[in-house]
């Protein structure tokens, strides 16, 4: 008999080596017995799947799946579905997290039931974990969906959410210009159940030239044409959740 997992960390890595093990160390510091890690790997250039080979083999709390695709999207969409934890936390390979933040974080929610997706502030930092500033205040971070539809305030490696959530948003639609997997959980979640702000800052997020980030890379054409394809998409969605 399978054992319950409480929370699952669901993580997309590609080429990674450079900083993963930092991230893998401090997620590794914050997990329950109960909880676990689960990586979706898209074949790389660099050691990256010698590394989290490693962890697997030290530790069973560990999970490795191939991705089928070749995006950031289908990456973590994979890892996302196979997670089986009751709380599903997304992660990012090259940051750091602080301050037993699984723990917190499942403590508010569990406490605060309503709330189906969990946002944590964070330090944004450089390269050598120099902090910059806030992310909240950097990416002016609201609650509402409309403003947050116009201008997303925050980031997948921000982000928690329940089991009963991703039986409602997940997997992400994969169409062409992609839609961002936070964007659409924060978005698409909100009309499933409360989203709300944890402040206390949880993650030293990392900023390097190898950020993957849909916005910097997209145009203003692309982007309008991403949020029309965005509302398309969400309300096939929410229809499909209907029946």
């Amino acid at each position: 008999m399978k054992k319950r997992v409480r929370a699952s960390v669901a993580m997309a890595v590609y080429n990674g080596d450079k900083y993963i093990e930092e991230q893998l160390n401090s997620i590794m510091e914050m997990l329950d017995q109960n909880d676990e890690i689960v990586i979706s790997y898209n074949e790389s250039r660099d050691h990256t799947l010698d590394v989290i080979r490693k962890y697997k083999k030290i530790d069973d709390r560990v999970h490795i799946f191939f991705d089928p695709g070749n995006t950031v999207e289908t990456n973590f969409n994979h890892a996302v579905k196979n997670c089986r934890g009751e709380y599903i936390f997304l992660a990012d390979q090259d940051d750091i997290w602080i301050h037993n933040k699984i723990d917190k974080m499942v403590s508010y929610m569990q406490n605060h039931r309503t709330v189906g997706i969990l946002i944590c502030d964070g330090y944004n930092v450089d390269e050598k974990l120099n902090i910059m500033n806030s992310m909240f205040e950097e990416n002016h971070t609201v609650r509402n969906p409309l403003l947050n539809f116009i201008r997303g305030s925050y980031l997948g490696c921000q982000m928690a959410f329940t089991k009963d959530i991703k039986e409602k948003v997940w997997p992400v639609s994969i169409v062409d210009p992609p839609l961002a997997h936070d964007l659409w959980l924060g978005i698409l979640g909100s009309k499933y159940a409360e989203v709300d702000l944890y402040y206390e800052k949880l993650i030293l997020h990392r900023n390097h030239d190898n950020n993957c980030s849909l916005g910097r890379k997209m145009n203003l054409k692309n982007k309008l044409l991403n949020r029309i394809i965005f509302i398309r998409e969400m309300r096939k969605r929410y229809r499909q959740n209907l029946l």
